[in-house]
């Protein structure tokens, strides 16, 4: 018998609003080695998207090497990258990580070199772990024949059916050389056909072209579970409780601050297995206070101060009435008390800034820099080739700015 912790998500080094997030991620992980030691995990999986941004900072790497060290004392872990990781970064110190009895995998690599025997302390088989990272386009294409590159459409389903079969191979040839019982779970960061996203998660579109995901029929019956990440939402894949989203630990954004946040435990007896989820605690509670009546916002926000509950707010204002010092207002209600307001939207002072009264977002810092570029070009009258050209000028600007080399095949320009 043998028990797997299945995470994903972490986005360690990911701010809200601006808003240091490290005392929540600490929490995080503090309860996460608890549950590893109270749960007697034999072996932790964390399917990808471990930082927020390929150049890490310094307090996420802090937090992320002293967890392992305590982690690997309760279990073996193994840890794949996300497109929100750098795979050279995760990859480092893969050889330091061995001698801890960590396996990290980053980059992609051969299908065999991503399959690995789990063994207990007698040196007898127990787990065969498919640790697959994030495969980003160019993997996929590189998978390909001539013939299969030309079906432009479907390139990501191909190619990631193609790693997987692979993979499934030497995994089944490995559980007829140890005994047919021998389990087999694969890792997998990807986004699948009918997976919900949440409407402020920060998930990023993995695949142009491919913005639907792929279906559960990648995945080989070679395997027991599949421990995907991606989705900061938890939830099954096709309602098979074999393959999985374990969600993020945290709420990344507002629109998750109601979501029931867990990770999953499999303990495998042979093939045979049973799927259980442990809630994950709040460690910072966010609430939203919307409403088109700006005394019915100040009302809700004095209850919290009355209340006097640490909790981070998002202020919605949706009336039509242009209120200019709304964060002047909130500021005074919430001093002395422990609630912060960390976000305002503001709808119809942004629409009075920009003169576009059916601008459907709520304020400045939301707006698409594509659609303001449009908005400026209408404004000026330019159109035709002339603001065809411009458009595309600015699309290699914006895409300079916000990619690099590692991350510019995993947003959609």
């Amino acid at each position: 018998m043998i028990k797997v912790l299945h995470t994903s998500d972490w986005h360690l080094g990911r701010e809200l609003y601006h808003q240091d997030r490290n005392a929540a991620f600490k929490k995080w992980l503090d309860w996460l080695v608890e549950t590893l030691r109270d749960e007697h995990i034999d072996v932790l999986v964390v399917a990808g998207d471990i930082f927020d941004v390929i150049n890490v900072p310094t307090s996420a790497q802090e937090l992320y090497y002293r967890f392992l060290t305590e982690a690997c004392r309760h279990c073996q872990v193994f840890v794949t990258s996300g497109n929100h990781d750098s795979g050279r970064f995760i990859d480092a110190p893969a050889t330091l990580m061995q001698s801890l009895n960590i396996t990290v995998v980053g980059r992609p690599r051969a299908p065999e070199e991503e399959v690995f025997v789990v063994r207990d302390a007698e040196g007898q088989p127990q787990l065969i772990v498919c640790a697959v990272p994030f495969l980003r386009q160019d993997d996929l294409y590189n998978l390909l024949s001539p013939e299969e590159r030309t079906d432009t459409a479907n390139i990501t389903q191909t190619g990631l059916k193609k790693h997987y079969a692979a993979v499934a191979k030497h995994a089944q040839a490995l559980r007829d050389a140890y005994g047919q019982v021998l389990p087999v779970l694969a890792m997998g960061h990807l986004m699948t056909s009918g997976a919900v996203k949440g409407g402020d998660d920060g998930v990023r579109d993995l695949y142009v072209g491919s913005l639907e995901g792929v279906d559960d029929g990648i995945f080989p019956d070679t395997f027991d579970y599949v421990a995907l990440g991606h989705i900061h939402r938890p939830q099954r894949v096709s309602n098979r409780d074999d393959i999985r989203y374990s969600g993020s630990p945290i709420a990344m954004g507002f629109d998750e601050r109601c979501d029931d946040k867990h990770v999953c435990i499999i303990t495998f007896d042979g093939r045979h297995k049973t799927i259980q989820t442990k809630p994950i605690p709040v460690f910072q509670r966010l609430m939203r206070v919307e409403g088109s009546d700006i005394k019915d916002i100040k009302k809700a926000l004095k209850a919290l101060v009355k209340a006097n509950d640490a909790v981070w707010v998002e202020v919605n204002y949706t009336g039509q009435e242009c209120i200019r010092n709304l964060e002047d207002c909130i500021k005074e209600i919430l001093s002395a008390s422990p609630v912060r307001c960390i976000h305002v939207r503001n709808a119809s002072y942004v629409q009075h800034l920009l003169n576009t009264p059916d601008l459907e977002t709520t304020e400045l810092k939301e707006l698409d820099p594509k659609y303001i570029f449009d908005t400026l070009l209408s404004q000026q009258n330019i159109v035709g080739d002339e603001a065809d050209v411009l458009r595309e000028t600015y699309r290699e600007a914006l895409l300079a700015v916000l990619t690099d080399e590692e991350d510019a095949h995993s947003l959609d320009a």
